[in-house]
């Protein structure tokens, strides 16, 4: 059974992008597969695993739904699994999520390290959505992240390379363990060469927003005035506009903290009280009452201005 998904062989994508991006093939295969296997893929050969092939691509910043998966049966069966597994997740399904898993556990290529990597972080986000302990998690997480990226914390003198699943268990990882953004260096690096703004969006936000609450609490407040801007030109570059305003707030609580002589105030507060002004708006259009009293509540107890909804 031989089902055509795309219009784009995989095979020649992997070998463009590779090239295009000058990057080695022990970089693009490292952990997922050996130098000859990634050779006969880029030559268009057929015989693999698809998920390999979309493994590799994902590591070369390229989703696999622009591009043509030849599969056979079987191949086509876990594919699905998969697409209910994610589901799943999405509505937050832990029933169906452990029915599925099974079923995959029992039909995936026992040795193939990218299904047992996958099973692991999908059994990890069971036990989360079950409330387990962390320590059980965290013992998962770190299972399925050295089946193909143990040195995901360490720096190289060469761009190291990350697939979709193992940027998804480092984020994860990152959760439990609150690493410094040193730490991740590597993984930075590589979403911000690779990703186009859209994946940018949707998988470096969320690990800045984490940065940006941690900040906040540790009162280092340079770092939250530095990680919000790059969120804010990340964010603005986009279409998306999703925790815009928090972003901005939290450079506004930095900024009020850093500049605390008389005339660096004076020369700042009117821009200050007028983004309190717009911050106030955004919540109030989302409908987040919590946060635009937060904003109300900031701005007449550090600049001694009220925000009425007159003004608004």
């Amino acid at each position: 059974m031989v089902i055509p998904l795309k219009l784009y062989g995989v095979g020649n994508a992997v070998l463009h992008f590779r090239l295009k991006n000058k990057v080695s093939q022990l970089q693009v295969c490292e952990g997922i597969c050996g130098i000859a296997t990634l050779s006969r893929i880029e030559e268009g050969g057929r015989e693999f695993d698809s998920m390999i092939s979309e493994t590799l691509l994902g590591r070369l910043g390229k989703t696999a739904n622009r591009f043509e998966f030849v599969l056979n049966k079987e191949d086509y069966h876990l594919y699905e699994l998969r697409e209910q597994i994610e589901n799943s997740v999405k509505v937050h399904n832990a029933s169906d999520l452990e029915k599925y898993l099974q079923q995959y556990e029992r039909d995936m290529p026992k040795r193939q390290v990218l299904h047992r990597q996958y099973a692991i972080f999908y059994k990890a986000m069971l036990l989360k959505m079950r409330n387990v302990k962390s320590k059980e998690i965290l013992q998962l997480l770190y299972q399925a992240i050295c089946f193909t990226r143990p040195d995901y914390k360490e720096k190289s003198e060469h761009m190291v390379l990350f697939s979709p699943i193992e940027v998804k268990i480092i984020y994860q990882l990152f959760l439990y363990e609150n690493y410094r953004i040193e730490e991740l260096s590597s993984l930075f690096e590589f979403m911000d060469a690779f990703y186009d703004v859209e994946e940018k969006e949707k998988t470096m936000v969320p690990f800045l927003y984490r940065y940006a609450q941690n900040y906040e609490k540790e009162m280092d407040f340079h770092s939250l005035i530095k990680i919000s801007q790059y969120a804010i030109d990340l964010i603005c570059s986009g279409r998306h506009y999703l925790n815009l305003a928090d972003f901005y707030f939290w450079k506004l609580i930095g900024e009020e903290k850093i500049y605390q002589k008389p005339h660096q105030r004076d020369t700042r507060k009117t821009e200050w009280v007028e983004l309190c002004h717009h911050l106030y708006y955004m919540y109030s259009i989302e409908e987040n009452n919590e946060k635009s009293n937060k904003v109300r509540a900031f701005c007449e107890e550090k600049f001694q201005c009220q925000i009425t909804t007159q003004e608004i």
